[in-house]
């Protein structure tokens, strides 16, 4: 009975990291995804802008 509870017990050091892993990673796409997302409407809202002359 004991064999088996230090066999879930290691599995569970292996397997915990890894679901806090991939928690990481999933929010590091999201998060650039949103950016990229909030850079290219501000490119696209600076494109649309009437152009005005220099100011010297």
């Amino acid at each position: 009975m004991m064999n088996n509870m230090a066999y879930w017990g290691y599995l569970s050091l292996l397997i915990y990291p890894a679901l806090i892993a991939l928690g990481f990673w999933a929010a590091y796409f999201v998060i650039r995804n949103a950016i990229r997302s909030g850079l290219r409407q501000h490119q696209e809202w600076l494109d649309t802008r009437p152009e005005k002359p220099p100011v010297l």
